[in-house]
């Protein structure tokens, strides 16, 4: 008996390891498709690559978890010893289905869990419920193939290459997935529209970056040269999120009453008025046609937006943050974190 259940919970975890892989291969492709990140091939195998190793263990470990309770209380009756004497193999319907379904579950709500948090409220429960219902339907379909396999023998190739197969063809999906407002999809719609960079750093002194700075910033110098570069500036508040209100919506901070960092932008101004007379940049740029994304080392952007936006928010905090990430299986924010670290370093 020891042996079946140590048996059970190997087949358990190496199943849901699989399935997780392919989660996070899929997931790969998807986040591939709606960002504008430029990407060799060799990179979007990287990323593919992370995806499914990070997304599979988080899925395998789960599994094992799981396996142990199911494995030992499910299987056991007359019917399964029956059929486990008749075939020789140990049935794996009553049990097996239900540990993959709420792996899935557990997978898809922490792949999600990035969008979810930012959403709007009715967004999040539509998250869940959708990631209910696909482990919900993966379970039913699992246990009627397992039946079937258990009991007749048909099917078993399937059982075996077909999420192996799924991997692979996410792989080859990852390296050709077009790019969302880069090549691809989006391209006939941008056309005449230039890329747009906004690049703000906090507590920035102006004599340690650009041109005849005390710390060598070649990119900025760069951008400085080919561009307009203003040795005069002012800024309408020492602190970080009136200033970038101010500036991604056109206002003094006392004409719409954002003041301070950690707030959203008040739904009645000051002077009169509500927050929908207020148009900010990005809403323009949305309007104008571009695909807009942030990605932030605080929270201003989302505490001014929220989620009012279609743009995709990724918040880039801490190392432990982004670790959580990876762990959790959604692997692109984490690289977006890698991303933003790189850049950084060249400026």
């Amino acid at each position: 008996m020891t042996r079946l259940w140590l048996t059970r919970i190997a087949r358990g975890a190496g199943a849901s390891l699989l399935l997780g892989a392919v989660f996070g291969g899929l997931e790969a492709f998807w986040d591939l498709v709606q960002t504008s990140l430029l990407m060799n091939p060799l990179e979007r195998l990287s990323l593919w690559g992370v995806a499914v190793a990070s997304t599979g263990a988080v899925a395998g470990v789960l599994g094992l978890v799981l396996s142990a309770p199911f494995g030992a209380v499910f299987g056991h009756d007359e019917e399964a010893r029956g059929l486990a004497i008749d075939t020789g193999r140990d049935p794996r319907y009553p049990w097996l289905p239900w540990v993959l379904a709420l792996v899935a579950i557990a997978v898809l709500l922490l792949q999600g869990l990035p969008g979810t948090v930012n959403a709007e409220p009715r967004m999040a429960i539509l998250n869940v419920v959708f990631a209910l219902l696909a482990g919900a339907l993966l379970g039913g379909f699992l246990r009627w193939f397992f039946v079937r396999l258990d009991t007749t023998g048909k099917g078993a190739a399937l059982a075996i290459l077909g999420l192996p197969t799924v991997l692979v063809i996410s792989s080859s999906l990852v390296v050709s997935a077009p790019l969302a407002g880069g090549k691809g999809r989006s391209v006939a719609g941008r056309a005449g529209l230039p890329n747009l960079l906004l690049i703000t750093v906090d507590g920035l002194r102006a004599d340690h970056v650009g041109p005849g700075s005390r710390v060598h910033t070649p990119t900025l110098d760069w951008l400085a040269e080919k561009g307009v570069y203003f040795r005069q500036a002012s800024t309408p508040s020492t602190a970080e999120g009136p200033a970038h209100g101010a500036l991604l919506v056109g206002r003094h901070p006392l004409a719409t009453g954002y003041l301070g960092t950690a707030q959203r932008l008040p739904e009645r101004l000051p002077g009169g008025g509500t927050r929908a007379e207020l148009t900010t940049m990005s809403e323009v740029l949305g309007r104008e046609g571009f695909q807009r994304r942030y990605f932030l080392s605080l929270s201003v952007a989302i505490m001014l937006f929220g989620g009012n936006t279609n743009a995709l928010l990724v918040t880039v905090t801490e190392q432990v943050v982004a670790a959580f990430i990876m762990l959790t299986g959604s692997m692109i924010t984490a690289l977006m974190v890698s991303q933003i670290g790189q850049i950084a370093n060249t400026v």
